[in-house]
């Protein structure tokens, strides 16, 4: 077992890529305030979170933040996603004027 984990550790990329699966795992796992949680959610933003909001990782707040500021270049699955959890940001951008 700790064989392993120093390999893990040893290779930047693979530490790198369990990082951001943590990171994943909490920014749409239950969490108080915004679950994201179902496996469905969490492939419809997981390549979004990737291109958009990668530099944010591992802030799960920043993360959403992200997500909420880059609303309008997330993919159709995720914008859907993020709609349904925080409905009042949707409301507020409807009122908006350019």
């Amino acid at each position: 077992m700790i064989v392993e984990l120093s390999r893990a550790f040893a290779n930047p990329r693979r530490l790198r890529l369990m990082a951001l699966r943590v990171a994943i795992s909490l920014i749409l796992g239950p969490a108080p305030g915004y679950a994201l949680g179902t496996e469905s959610e969490r492939a419809a933003c997981t390549s979004d979170v990737f291109r958009l909001c990668g530099s944010e990782i591992p802030n799960v707040d920043r993360i959403i933040a992200c997500m909420k500021a880059k609303r309008a270049s997330l993919s159709a699955p995720c914008k859907g996603v993020l709609d349904a959890k925080f409905p009042e940001d949707t409301a507020q951008d409807a009122h908006r004027t350019p």
